[in-house]
């Protein structure tokens, strides 16, 4: 029977982009190919077929706004609109 079992639509699963290393040559990348290549491991690495929210990490960091503005958040919407998100989110950035 399902007692017992978590079912995937009692959670809400997250994932983040932006951030990836400690190491601070590769710490941060925020180029489309990145965006979407983690997203897909991810999703492949929980096992699901989405997330729930998919996050901007520490834009602040990011060379120029203009790079998050133009090429990330783009990214990130095309994750959404492919199925892969159903929401979208920023995270770390001092408001």
């Amino acid at each position: 029977g399902v007692e017992g079992k978590i079912r995937r639509r009692d959670l809400v699963i997250n994932t983040k982009v932006g951030r990836y290393d400690a190491d601070p040559e590769r710490q941060f990348d925020f180029s489309r190919r990145r965006v979407l290549d983690s997203v897909r491991l991810s999703i492949e690495r929980m096992k699901c077929r989405y997330v729930d929210v998919l996050q901007l990490h520490d834009p602040e960091f990011a060379p120029s706004i203009e790079l998050i503005l133009e090429v990330t958040i783009p990214a990130m919407v095309q994750c959404r609109d492919a199925g892969l998100a159903k929401a979208l989110g920023v995270t770390g950035y001092p408001l």
